[in-house]
């Protein structure tokens, strides 16, 4: 009888972004066990998002086309944001979003449409829209 050699692969989340992994095995050489542990060593098992801690929403209004305005002047720590156009077409992204007839910089997004940002805070994100006082309204999870 001959012996199964083992194959150990670790995975090392460092930043706690990991949300999977996976590791293909070719051929027959033995068995493979994955570890996914964290900067620690210790051994990831959970890989839900997990309940949010809390969330929010609010709205702002771009009162003059081509000014970008900030979604929060506030800190608000979040792990995503969801940007909903309301009223007319949009752009979101940093403080330099810019929306023009014929130049957008940022993540269009159409009048009654979302878009999901996932970032650390509210107060990142910016919009601009394509008239004067174009709604948007914005929900947070964190």
């Amino acid at each position: 009888m001959s012996k199964i050699s083992e194959q150990v692969t670790k995975i090392v989340d460092t930043d706690s972004t990991l949300r999977g992994a996976s590791v293909i095995q070719r051929g027959s050489k033995g068995a493979q066990t994955v570890e996914i542990v964290d900067s620690s060593g210790n051994q990831i098992t959970n890989f839900g998002q997990g309940a949010n801690s809390s969330v929010g929403d609010g709205n702002v209004t771009v009162t003059s086309a081509g000014t970008a305005v900030q979604l929060s002047s506030t800190s608000i720590p979040c792990k995503r944001v969801i940007v909903h156009a309301v009223t007319g077409h949009i752009v979101v992204g940093g403080s330099d979003v810019f929306y023009d007839a014929s130049y957008r910089k940022g993540r269009w997004i159409a009048k009654t449409q979302e878009g999901i940002f996932l970032v650390n805070n509210v107060n990142l994100l910016y919009a601009d829209a394509a008239k004067d006082g174009t709604l948007i309204s914005y929900y947070y999870e964190n």
